[in-house]
């Protein structure tokens, strides 16, 4: 799984959660959304933000990071120095406990964001919902769902891509301009 998949299913994830939350998170006013910096969060609201995270299965989506990481850095060392494989391989094995912690860091800042944009009693009721039957079932399903999201959405961008480029060339046609 490459890294623009990681993000894309954790954006995805979070995406897939909001509708669940949104019909009880106020709509902001333009002056809200300026604000330069927020306050941090309580830690009760930040304590509900991980429960949050991880009921909604959006952790998930940070456990493959550092392995994809480290592998696209052992293929990129590999192609210029292909003699290294060993080292780095023992390398990498010896490392990746350091880099695991960066979970539980990420964890904490989508805490943060959940907390900020979430009341607790927010929180609640969509921790409620996703630790009853339907709402596990609903994470169970989130990796089926987001991969088969994530494969439609290739072939309609790619599609997408294809009709701008058809009008693009037909009105620079116009302009007397062939691309």
């Amino acid at each position: 799984m490459t890294i623009r998949k990681i993000l894309f299913t954790g954006l995805a994830a979070a995406f897939l959660v909001s509708p669940v939350v949104a019909q009880t998170v106020p709509a902001q006013n333009p002056a809200q959304q300026a604000a330069p910096q927020l306050p941090e969060p309580s830690p009760q609201a930040l304590a509900l933000g991980r429960e949050l995270i991880v009921a909604a299965g959006v952790s998930r989506s940070f456990d493959g990071v550092v392995p994809q990481l480290m592998i696209e850095l052992q293929q990129s060392i590999i192609q210029v120095r292909p003699q290294v494989v060993k080292d780095l391989d023992e390398v990498l094995i010896q490392i990746k406990p350091e880099f695991d912690g960066q979970r539980a860091e990420m964890i904490t800042q989508a805490a943060k964001v959940y907390a900020r944009t979430l009341s607790e009693a927010d929180m609640k009721d969509a921790l409620a919902f996703f630790k009853s039957a339907a709402g596990q079932r609903y994470v169970a399903a989130q990796p089926v769902m987001l991969d088969q999201l994530f494969s439609e959405m290739q072939v309609w961008s790619q599609k997408l891509s294809e009709l701008i480029m058809k009008r693009v060339r037909e009105e620079m046609k116009k302009r007397k301009i062939d691309l």
